[in-house]
């Protein structure tokens, strides 16, 4: 019943439609199909090329940055012989625990509010 439904619309096309563009030709889809994972390739391939550009470009810097602030480190822990290097690190776990969540650095070590109201630093 459904093939003879369907020939019947086929059956019903105007004459200048080619079976090249009948609804449910193969080559018709199979081509769209193909330029829709042609597409999706050169998407992945683009955002492969984007994020290992972008990973050259920036990771001299941040190797760098990373060298400069584990001296700095190791610098503050031998001038300040009272302070242990778990501690230190335990207090910087913090204090970005607290950046992240919105703390001004001015915020962290005083007993003010925000305007908004969201949260009050405990002394």
């Amino acid at each position: 019943m459904a093939a003879s439904v369907k020939n019947s619309f086929l059956e019903r096309l105007p004459a200048h439609v080619d079976d090249e563009h009948r609804p449910y030709a193969t080559p018709k889809l199979a081509r769209s199909s193909l330029r829709l994972l042609l597409l999706t390739l050169f998407y992945l391939v683009f955002l492969v090329l984007g994020a290992s550009i972008f990973s050259a470009i920036e990771s001299p810097g941040e190797l760098g940055l990373i060298k400069s602030l584990a001296a700095t480190k190791r610098d503050f822990v031998s001038n300040h012989y009272c302070l242990s290097e778990e501690e230190l690190e335990e207090l910087l776990e913090e204090v970005l625990l607290a950046h992240d969540r919105g703390v001004s650095k001015g915020l962290i070590f005083s007993n003010l509010m925000r305007k908004d109201f969201a949260w009050v630093a405990e002394a």
